[in-house]
């Protein structure tokens, strides 16, 4: 959001550049002086916005760049109409011919126009609406959900967390039975992110599926995983006609976000982990920073 707010301001510039050089000195007084101070406003305030943009919501982002454009447009009627306003025309000077029976010449004067105080006035109110937000604006903390997908480059429609999750640990090559889940089927890890021995694995499956368990296997910096899922109980009654398979099938594919922890006593925990191998569903298990 904040490089889409940093180009329109570019835009803006250039465009008004352009629009000048076209121009020339042709144009009525003030147009030059108005499309320059209404460019000046929005680059400044578009660039203002683009700073702050990365903790906005985009409903809010949107809402501020109309502001923003609807202060440009007063700018420039200001500004074009303060250099543009007219003087009263002077007296007309005494006729020396003029008997005192005579009528006077009518006199006419140019009405003076309102004075810029209220446009003024609204500009900084629009100014403020535009800016003060801005300043003042604490988003919420951030769901589970959101900080996980903000991990991953692909949407995470849900977490479960290591509470919900049964860790099994093995020496040797990990299997589906290993897990001891009851219907249980291996679900390909998209994605993995790691700390020290936190891990955290995206699996894509069936709507109607649960992760319930990971069986793992390290050697050194490789971890080697199986990722387990089981039908939910109601899922008969809820997608009846299916199979129990758990496998992603669109449009019902999920994306979990699945975090577990390896064991504290093995005796590779002290190395990092550089690499996870789904050897259950063949994912592709591709590492994110």
């Amino acid at each position: 959001m904040g490089v889409l707010l940093v180009v329109a301001g570019a835009v803006v510039a250039v465009v008004t550049a352009v629009r000048l050089r076209r121009l020339g000195g042709s144009g009525v007084p003030g147009q030059r002086v108005a499309m320059v101070a209404e460019a000046a406003y929005l680059v400044l305030l578009l660039f203002f916005l683009a700073y702050h943009a990365a903790r906005l919501n985009w409903l809010f982002v949107l809402v501020e760049v109309l502001l923003i454009v609807l202060g440009g447009v007063l700018v420039r009627v200001l500004v074009a109409y303060g250099s543009n306003r007219p003087e009263q025309a002077p007296a007309p000077a005494p006729d020396p011919m003029m008997t005192p029976g005579d009528t006077p010449p009518r006199r006419e004067f140019t009405v003076p126009r309102p004075s810029l105080g209220g446009g003024v006035f609204l500009l900084a109110a629009l100014t403020a609406l535009a800016v003060v937000p801005v300043l003042v604006h604490n988003p919420a903390p951030a769901t589970p959900v959101e900080r996980a997908s903000g991990k991953f480059t692909e949407h995470v429609d849900q977490v479960h967390g290591p509470a919900a999750m049964t860790v099994v640990s093995t020496d040797a090559a990990p299997q589906l039975a290993d897990a001891g889940v009851p219907g249980g089927e291996a679900v390909p890890v998209r994605q993995y992110s790691t700390s020290d021995r936190q891990v955290t694995v995206l699996v894509a499956h069936h709507i109607q599926c649960t992760p319930q368990a990971v069986v793992a296997s390290r050697d050194g910096g490789t971890v080697t995983v199986v990722v387990v899922a089981a039908p939910a109980p109601n899922a008969a009654s809820l997608f009846p006609g299916t199979s129990a398979r758990c496998a992603p099938q669109d449009p019902f594919t999920v994306r979990t976000a699945v975090d577990f922890w390896l064991p504290s006593d093995d005796p590779d925990a002290g190395q990092p982990i550089t690499t996870i191998t789904d050897t259950g569903a063949n994912g592709p298990a591709a590492r994110v920073p």
